[in-house]
């Protein structure tokens, strides 16, 4: 019980207990004394009609009396509710300025970890303590395993940094709440791709394009993206699992007869470029070939990833068909 009720209890009831104590005086001295007067017989007032009179004066005092009491009490209630209400407030209000001061400084100290100039290691120890200020703090998760995919695109013999990869992509699932729909999904996959594992590359390619993490348009725009994803499979069933993919993202496995009359649609420069896997190691590169004829002679040239020559196209097409799964894009 606090304080304010520990004060109003005894004031109303010494009151009322006052009340009590004088309607006794007021109603047994008068009764008293008029049965004790010799001229009762001639007194207007009786006994009996006195304490009548008496009774209802003290009944309307008393109503009127617990009237102000519980309007009091009503007051005192209603400012120990408005205190109570204020000081909720001033400390919701609090509460809610360090959560933002908190989110503040932590989105801060990420954005540094994403734009100075560091090495991956730096950039993973300053997201730990980031985290430490802010653990739900959006995407943290997700943009660490993305750097260290990054890094290992440009060194695959560094396991290492596929592992941290994979630690974070599997972070940013703990955290999903706070990290944008289908991103967890997305590094995922990446990571699977790079792993060379078609089967769960693609579960989580379909669960991140299902919720808006990425767009099958946006594979095909970004060559980087491109480059991870159409390198998920090699082996006996790199056929199969191409073809799968190629369907998910709206690309297509040309035929020889495809490929040829692509070809010939070059450019001003003399040359056509397009996407193709490795048979060997499943990595995915960009062909480019040349129209070199010459003087009443058909000649054709892969510059690129490796030098071949023919004298037609047809045996052009069927040597690119040897070492590599080509792929068109719309």
């Amino acid at each position: 019980m606090n304080n304010s009720v520990k004060w109003i209890i005894p004031w109303w009831a010494v009151i009322v207990a006052g009340v009590v104590m004088g309607f006794i005086v007021v109603t047994i001295l008068p009764i008293v004394w008029i049965a004790s007067s010799r001229a009762s017989l001639d007194h207007p007032w009786t006994a009996t009609g006195l304490s009548a009179t008496l009774t209802g004066l003290l009944a309307a005092f008393l109503g009127i009396l617990f009237a102000v009491i519980v309007a009091i009490q009503w007051l005192r209630i209603d400012k120990r509710m408005e205190d109570h209400v204020q000081n909720r407030l001033t400390q919701m209000q609090a509460e809610l300025l360090k959560v933002i001061n908190v989110r503040l400084q932590a989105t801060a100290e990420l954005a540094m970890a994403f734009s100075a100039l560091m090495s991956i290691e730096d950039r993973e120890a300053r997201v730990f303590r980031v985290l430490q200020l802010d653990p739900s703090l959006p995407n943290a998760a997700s943009l660490m395993a993305l750097a260290f995919i990054v890094a290992a695109s440009q060194d695959r013999q560094n396991d290492k940094f596929l592992n941290r990869a994979q630690y974070w992509a599997e972070e940013a699932f703990k955290t999903s709440a706070s990290q944008d729909p289908g991103f967890p999904e997305r590094v995922m996959a990446l990571v699977f791709a790079m792993r060379k594992e078609p089967q769960a590359c693609m579960r989580y390619l379909r669960q991140s394009i299902e919720r808006g993490g990425i767009s099958a348009d946006a594979i095909r725009a970004d060559p980087w993206t491109w480059r991870i994803f159409s390198s998920l499979a090699h082996g006996e069933n790199q056929l199969g699992e191409m073809d799968d993919f190629s369907k998910l993202v709206g690309a297509q496995r040309p035929t020889p007869e495809e490929l040829g009359s692509y070809i010939r649609q070059i450019d001003e420069t003399g040359s056509t470029t397009f996407w193709a896997v490795g048979r060997s190691d499943g990595n995915a590169v960009k062909v480019t070939v040349h129209n070199i004829t010459g003087q009443g002679a058909e000649a054709w040239k892969i510059s690129a990833p490796v030098s071949i020559e023919s004298e037609s196209l047809p045996e052009l097409v069927e040597r690119i068909l040897q070492n590599w799964i080509p792929t068109l894009l719309p």
